[in-house]
């Protein structure tokens, strides 16, 4: 359930979705989802050094975060944003490791 991933302001969460956990688990999953399926492409731009690509794709995610207040993957993405000014792709690539770790650490309370 929910409530078990570490790295979300649950309260807030709940706020936003009017204290509802069935909605919360549904947009927990698609967010998941909507990460895992950009991980890859954000590997290929890193590698690529398409560094506006890399840039936006993290903004948007950061965003995504943000409004389901889950705030660790909000942290990693804001720290790749900054990665990503520098170009520092090693970094970057670590970034998108540990988000990863995040999401595979953290799938057993979505089923």
């Amino acid at each position: 359930m929910v409530t078990q991933i570490t790295g979300f302001d649950l309260k807030d969460a709940l706020e936003r979705f009017n204290g509802d956990t069935a909605i919360l688990h549904r947009y927990v999953k698609m967010l998941f989802s909507e990460f895992e399926a950009t991980l890859p492409k954000l590997i290929q731009w890193v590698n690529e050094a398409e560094w506006q690509s890399v840039k936006e794709s993290l903004h948007t995610l950061k965003g995504s975060a943000a409004c389901m207040s889950a705030v660790r993957l909000f942290d990693l993405c804001a720290s790749g944003e900054q990665y990503c000014r520098n170009q520092a792709s090693h970094a970057l690539l670590l970034v998108i490791s540990d988000i990863q770790s995040y999401l595979s650490n953290n799938r057993h309370a979505l089923m």
